[in-house]
């Protein structure tokens, strides 16, 4: 069954026009967040503390910057191979 929906196109419009402006505001809170997570490496020690956190930034960079999101994923491959552990490893593939 069909659902009467209507659309405010001037609305829709101007909510687009908004995030538009408000781009770099955006980018710079998706930056800021990216940062946060880089200064607690230090606290990362095992394996699979490592992986989280790379994973973590891949997560973050997915949709913001394909190519860092790219290296870390590389790197959650790289530390499941050498900390032997194949589930990971796997997962990581499949990011």
């Amino acid at each position: 069954m069909a659902q009467n929906v209507q659309f405010d196109i001037e609305a829709d419009l101007q909510r687009l026009d908004s995030v538009v402006a408000n781009s770099a505001n955006y980018d710079r809170q998706k930056q800021q967040n990216i940062n946060l997570i880089k200064r607690s490496m230090g606290a990362y020690v095992t394996p699979l503390e490592r992986y989280n956190y790379y994973k973590r930034l891949y997560d973050e960079y997915m949709k913001f910057d394909s190519d860092s999101a790219k290296h870390y994923e590389s790197l959650c491959q790289e530390v499941a191979s050498r900390a032997n552990m194949p589930n990971l490893e796997l997962m990581s593939i499949c990011i």
